[in-house]
């Protein structure tokens, strides 16, 4: 409905102004176990940090958080 009404963005923008950063869910092959691997929804571009891809530091490269 927020979706609807507002846009993706201005969605976004209302729950981060909300105290909302994002949401974590079960993926869809981890929901009917209840436990699992999770995917996540990051409502603010500057906050996830990019710390490893496939299991190898990503430090110093340009997508790469420190």
């Amino acid at each position: 409905l927020l979706e609807k009404r507002l846009g993706p963005d201005g969605a976004s923008e209302m729950l981060k102004e909300r105290g909302f950063t994002g949401v974590k869910y079960l993926d869809q092959v981890s929901r009917k176990g209840g436990k699992g691997t999770h995917n996540y929804v990051v409502f603010d571009d500057n906050i996830p940090k990019i710390l490893e891809m496939n299991h190898l530091p990503v430090e110093g490269l340009p997508f790469g958080g420190k």
